[in-house]
This record gives C-alpha cells, sequence and structure tokens, in this order.
C-alpha cells in the first residue's frame, strides 16, 4: 500500500489554506494571546486553553484549524510555566516519562526518522508541560476541583456545540455513525466518552441548584450524542469512569444518581423518536453487534499483525508515532486500536512496562485516597473521579490507541489525574507513622503553633497543604 508522511508544518499550511482567512486570524490572534498569558504567569488559564484545544483542533474547518494552532502555540508557552513543578510529581509522571523517553531514543529506528522526532518531541512537550503547571499551580493554593470544574464546563461546551448539528443527521435517511463537527467518528466518541464523567462529578458536587441542574440536563444530552455516535468505546469507557463516582452507600446520592439516569434514559427516547426506521436499526446493530456489526470490527487480526511486529523486536522500539507508519503501510489503517501493543511496539518491552506501571501506581493510590477521605467529601470524590479515569483509560487503551498517541485530550486528562493522585496521596499519607498521642497533639489549638485544623486549613482539597510526614512533624 502506498502511503505518504506529512509534517505538522505541511498540514498546518493546508489547513490554513482550507481555512482562509478567519483561520489565519485567528491563529494569529491565539500567538498574542499565549503571548500574554506567559507574560502574566496565568498557569491554569493556560492548561484549561490546552484542554479546550485539544479537544476541538479535530473538528473540520477552520474551526480545527484555529485550536489546532493554539494547542501548540499553548503547549510551547506552558514549558517555561512548568519548570518549578518538574519535582516531586511521583512515580506515575516519571513512569510515563521513561515510557515517552525511549519512545524517543529509538527515533533512529523509525521509517521516518523526522516524522518520528517530530511526533515524539510533541509527546515530550506534552508530558513536561501539563504534570509541571499543574504542580506550580497545586503547591501556589489551586484546588483540584477548579480543574474538574472547567472539564465540566468544557463537556457542556461540547455538547452545545455538537447538538446542533443532530437535527440535520435525524432528518437524513443514511445509515451512518454521528461524529457531530469532529472529522472523526471514533474520535468524536472517545472524548464525549472521557467528559461525560465529569459532568456526573459537577452533579454530585455541593454546587448551587443552577449548577447541578445543567449538569444533570448536560449529562443526558452527552449521552445521547453517544447514543448516535454508534461508537462501543465511548460509553464503554464513560460507564467504567462513573462506577466509582456512584458506588456511594448515601441515600442523597442514589437519589442523585437515579435522577440522572431518569433525565439520561428520558432524553435518549425522545431523540429517538424523531429518528428514521433505518437510522434505529443501524444504531442497534452497532450496540449489538448483528447485521455484520462484528463485536470488535476486525480487531482481532489486526492485533495479530501487532504482536507478531512488536516481537520482531520486543527490547528495542521503532520510535514514537512509528506504529502509524506501520500501520499504514501493513493493517490498511493508521491504528492496531491497541495501546499497549502500540506502546510495545514504538518504545520497546521497557516503554511498555513502564506504561503499566504508571496506571498501577495510579489505581493503587486512588484506592488509598478513597479508604482514607471518608470524612471529606471532596478529596473522596477527587479519588474516586481519578480512579475512575486511570481504569476507564487502561480498559479502553485494548480496543483504542489514544493513549498512546502523542499530543491529545486523553493524554492530557490522564497526566492531569496522574499529578492530582499523587498530591491527594501526599494529603492522605501526611500522618502515616503518627501514634494517637502526636495526633492529639496536632488537634490540640494550644499544642499546634497555627492553630486548630479548621483554622490552619488541614483539607487536602482546600487551604494550605499537608504534602509529607515532615510537613506534618513541623506543625
Amino acid at each position: 500500500m502506498q502511503y505518504k508522511v506529512v509534517s505538522f508544518g505541511q498540514i498546518m499550511l493546508r489547513s490554513l489554506q482550507e481555512g482562509g482567512g478567519w483561520a489565519i486570524v485567528g491563529v494569529g490572534l491565539s500567538f498574542i494571546l499565549m503571548l500574554v498569558l506567559v507574560l502574566l504567569r496565568a498557569r491554569v488559564t493556560c492548561l484549561v486553553v490546552l484542554f479546550y484545544a485539544l479537544s476541538f483542533s479535530l473538528f473540520a474547518g477552520a474551526f480545527g484549524t484555529i485550536f489546532t494552532g493554539i494547542r501548540w502555540l499553548v503547549l510551547l508557552a506552558m514549558v517555561p510555566l512548568a519548570i518549578h513543578g518538574l519535582r516531586g510529581l511521583g512515580m506515575g509522571v516519571y513512569a510515563m516519562w521513561a515510557y515517552g523517553a525511549l519512545g524517543l531514543l529509538f527515533c533512529f529506528r523509525a521509517p521516518s526518522i523526522s516524522y518520528a522526532m517530530e511526533k515524539g518531541i510533541g509527546h515530550a512537550l506534552m508530558l513536561v508541560a501539563v504534570p509541571g503547571v499543574i504542580k506550580v499551580a497545586l503547591d501556589k493554593g489551586m484546588k483540584a476541583q477548579t480543574l474538574f470544574k472547567a472539564l465540566a464546563l468544557l463537556a457542556g461546551i461540547w455538547t452545545g456545540v455538537n447538538v446542533l448539528s443532530l437535527r440535520a443527521h435525524l432528518a437524513g435517511h443514511a445509515s451512518e455513525r454521528f461524529q457531530g463537527e469532529a472529522v472523526s467518528p471514533g474520535y468524536f466518541a472517545l472524548v464525549q466518552g472521557l467528559l461525560l464523567p465529569f459532568l456526573i462529578w459537577g452533579v454530585f458536587m455541593a454546587w448551587s441548584a443552577v449548577w447541578r441542574t445543567l449538569c444533570i440536563v448536560g449529562s443526558g444530552l452527552l449521552s445521547v450524542l453517544l447514543v448516535f455516535g454508534a461508537t462501543r468505546g465511548g460509553p464503554f469507557m464513560a460507564v467504567i469512569i462513573a462506577i466509582p463516582l456512584v458506588l456511594r452507600a448515601s441515600l442523597r446520592r442514589v437519589m442523585v444518581g437515579a435522577l440522572v439516569i431518569l433525565v439520561t434514559v428520558a432524553a435518549i427516547y425522545f431523540t429517538l423518536s424523531f429518528a428514521g426506521a433505518a437510522q434505529k436499526q443501524f444504531v442497534a446493530q452497532r450496540y449489538s453487534g448483528s447485521g455484520g456489526s462484528a463485536a470488535l470490527t476486525g480487531r482481532v487480526a489486526l492485533w495479530q499483525k501487532s504482536l507478531r511486529a512488536a516481537l520482531e523486536s520486543p527490547v528495542f522500539g521503532h520510535g514514537t508515532s512509528s506504529s502509524t507508519i506501520y500501520g499504514l503501510r501493513e493493517l490498511g489503517r493508521s491504528s492496531a486500536h491497541n495501546a499497549y501493543l502500540i506502546v510495545w511496539y514504538e518504545a520497546g518491552i521497557f516503554g511498555l512496562l513502564a506504561f503499566i506501571l504508571s496506571l498501577w501506581v495510579n489505581v493503587v493510590r486512588s484506592f488509598r485516597i478513597i479508604r482514607r477521605s471518608k470524612d471529606d467529601p471532596e478529596m473522596n470524590l477527587l479519588g474516586r473521579l481519578c480512579l475512575g479515569i486511570t481504569l476507564g483509560l487502561a480498559a479502553i487503551s485494548f480496543f483504542e490507541a489514544n493513549l498512546a498517541g502523542a499530543t491529545n485530550v486523553v493524554i492530557g486528562i490522564y497526566l492531569m489525574a496522574t499529578v492530582l493522585i499523587h498530591w491527594a496521596w501526599q494529603q492522605v499519607s501526611a500522618f502515616d507513622g503518627f501514634t494517637e498521642a502526636e495526633l492529639l497533639d496536632l488537634d490540640d489549638p494550644y499544642a499546634a503553633p497555627y492553630g486548630p485544623p479548621a483554622v490552619a486549613g488541614w483539607s487536602g482539597v482546600g487551604g494550605a497543604h499537608l504534602r509529607t510526614r515532615e510537613d506534618a512533624a513541623r506543625v
């Protein structure tokens, strides 16, 4: 099969030509905006803008071109802002660094060294910028909930933008997957599956009734988009991420969860009433695997070929994103639809072990956060959401390859969860090894120099942070 590697510069030039004047103006204004944000050291704003740009950069037309430019500009801008946060990031991030470094190291073995280097450098920027900026922001007193709220808002904006084109899709008679404004139905479904749990998190948070209502409505509408996307991966991942959030014994939370389910079912049923018979049948076949729609849609054959390719050089990889070239040349598509096989092929066996180690550390520490924060609802929800993100991405990586990509919103959110897990784990482990008498002394307003815990802001979510046992000992 003939294939051609296209560089990032060529993609941007072609996109600007297709997008026209609006795309050029948008990228230019984005450059000025990023320069201002760097000068102001607006780390959290940069991070939020990056997540939004990563989500919308694969949209069609000038809209996607503008956000592609923003994505790279803000990523470069974040690097100097992340320098002071590169220490103490935890084993989960450092394992991802090891995987990324091996992928970059093996770029010389790629069929196209320049393409692999370009992707490897982009991946390295993600691995440095996102964790570093979050770490600095946390050290300066940012609440973890700030990022979750921004992503819940992103989910709402994503829903609003894409639901507008659903009406045209329902009016048609063709049996095809709904992909909104995105260029790929698979990407469209996966992003929605990743964003939906943040709306569910918003439902359980102690916000105002207005925000909670908006999150409930948003959850229902986003679920509708997931259903008509007719891609099993997105709903599968959303369910796994949401499970730790809803597994609470509280009667109040059970009732709230039941309300979300009720709104979701009603929204799906109402929307299906506008769909044609062919569309309903197509959606049913996609989810049931009947009518010639195989459950794994040919993935087994792809995995077998990819496994053989990885075993040809099990120790030494072929470089970041080299699997894309292999896929186009040998598989007839750009992805093997399995992140683990792709990581093995690109970064070798040690890169794969580092990748799995990062996931494992996140799971173990998330469980510890949940167990030790039963009296802190916000910290408990943080642990549950981050556990869900890790489990969801670990599961979907058997069927999709986004977590093994270079720069996308899946990697960005995973890195965010990894940093927050390590940070929260330090909060709940701050008093490990203290005796009961020592803890009583810390709780004594006359014994503790900085006043009682309620005044000193002992909560791991808001106020001052106790990051290590040594911090607690100093108090």
